[in-house]
């Protein structure tokens, strides 16, 4: 149970917030920039620049948390974000003509450099980017502060503009509900913490994780695999073969997990684990959840000597049995027993084994955004690009749009190197392909 808080500015975060805002410290600690993600959007045509950009001023103005700032009671020490008293919009918005050869390489260059790019002290916690290409198509990039928005929560807001882009006038409040700071429920919280701990200690008995290694580098990269509406039906006919009907999840994660032993393999490593958080949507559907972190953690974990079918039964144990235990929802609950703790201190935390592994995979299985059209024009593709924390390094993210699947593998630049990444980029459309 939840307390309302009587001031409707002061908005405070879950425990899974205050990690998010430990991995925004280590980014920041990090050469390079936020922990931030992109939604890119390819158009079919060019929507009208300066109405796009009068929608963004609106966003500013329903939405004052965009511009607001980390706080914490001096009292109970519970972190809050703090929306301001009044709004001026700033101009968000990019816009970009590509007249390069490659147009592709071009956008791509682009929206990487996008990507790596920190919000401004001064600046709302929202950015576009809009690239004009030469035959009339255009790519709309959103950047997101992850400390504000999930993956889901993004494509509600794209859902929102997309509304005031036809005319509607959404009622701000529906998205925003200030909520107190959770301080009457502390022995469920420690309930909550012994099934996490427990979890914890089983994963420290399989072995030592296998970590990718330091990065030195200051930007984050990616690339996009797609499997169509073909493949993807080929690959989720083999998972409910394989592993069981409703099993796509874990099969996806056993497919990952075997690449990266192949690429561990390849360096020499010994047979340590592969730990791989997984994030999980902990959202009830309702509107108010658009803003903040509404996902929790199952860490999957598999050993280099296991066989295909062991690998893939393991992970569907690991499933079944962290639904059963409830172990997403008690890691959640857990996390704010740390909101007390000092910013550097939480940062340390998320880097441990449990949370960053040795790559973070996500799956948004459900679209939020399920439009054809944006902005008047019509959506020939959406996908997620997230900026990687300095530890692990490495993420896999895949979303689903309509019966197709995007995979976005993103990476801290050095950390990997390309014979690697095709291993890793192969794994999944291999998959998808008759056995």
């Amino acid at each position: 149970m939840t307390t309302r808080q009587n001031n409707p500015r002061r908005f405070y975060l879950s425990g899974i917030d205050w990690i998010v805002q430990g991995m925004q410290y280590n980014c920041q600690a990090a050469p390079g920039g936020d922990y931030q993600f992109l939604i890119i959007l390819h158009l079919a045509g060019t929507p009208d620049t300066e109405k796009l950009r009068g929608c963004l001023n609106k966003l500013q103005t329903m939405f004052p948390l965009l511009s607001g700032k980390l706080r914490r009671n001096w009292f109970n020490l519970a972190p809050y974000w703090q929306a301001p008293r009044q709004t001026v919009p700033k101009n968000i918005l990019t816009v970009v003509d590509i007249h390069e050869p490659d147009m592709e390489q071009a956008c791509h260059q682009y929206l990487t450099g996008f990507l790596n790019t920190p919000f401004k002290a001064d600046m709302p916690k929202l950015a576009a980017m809009l690239l004009i290409l030469p035959d009339g198509s255009s790519r709309l990039a959103l950047s997101f502060d992850h400390c504000l928005f999930d993956a889901a929560g993004g494509e509600q807001l794209v859902t929102v503009l997309n509304d005031l882009w036809r005319g509607a006038e959404p009622d701000a409040s529906d998205f925003m509900t200030a909520e107190g700071p959770w301080l009457n429920e502390w022995r469920h919280q420690f309930t909550c913490g012994r099934t996490v701990n427990r979890s914890e200690l089983a994963i420290r008995k399989q072995g030592i994780p296998s970590v990718l290694g330091r990065n030195s580098g200051d930007t984050n990269r990616y690339i996009l695999i797609q499997l169509d509406e073909a493949d993807f039906a080929a690959l989720a006919r083999r998972a409910d073969i394989e592993a069981g009907p409703m099993m796509l999840t874990p099969f996806l994660v056993a497919t990952i997990q075997e690449a990266l032993h192949r690429i561990f393999s390849r360096r020499g490593g010994s047979n340590s684990i592969c730990i791989c958080p997984m994030t999980v949507s902990l959202r009830q559907g309702r509107r108010d959840e658009l803003f903040f972190n509404r996902w929790s953690i199952m860490p999957m974990y598999s050993s280099a000597n296991n066989t295909h079918e062991e690998r893939l039964k393991q992970q569907v144990g690991l499933f079944y049995n962290y639904m059963k235990t409830k172990l997403p929802y008690s890691l959640s609950k857990a996390c704010l027993l740390c909101r007390p703790l000092p910013l550097p201190v939480i940062a340390r935390f998320s880097q441990k084994p449990f949370s960053a592994g040795t790559a973070a995979i996500a799956l948004l299985s459900q679209m939020e955004f399920d439009s054809a059209t944006l902005l008047g024009e019509e959506v020939k593709e959406l996908y997620h690009v997230p900026r990687i924390p300095p530890s692990p390094g490495l993420g896999v993210f895949m979303n689903r749009r309509g019966s197709r699947l995007n995979i976005t593998l993103s990476w801290t630049d050095g950390i990997i190197n390309d014979d690697e990444l095709e291993i890793l980029a192969s794994a999944i459309p291999q998959a998808a392909k008759p056995t």
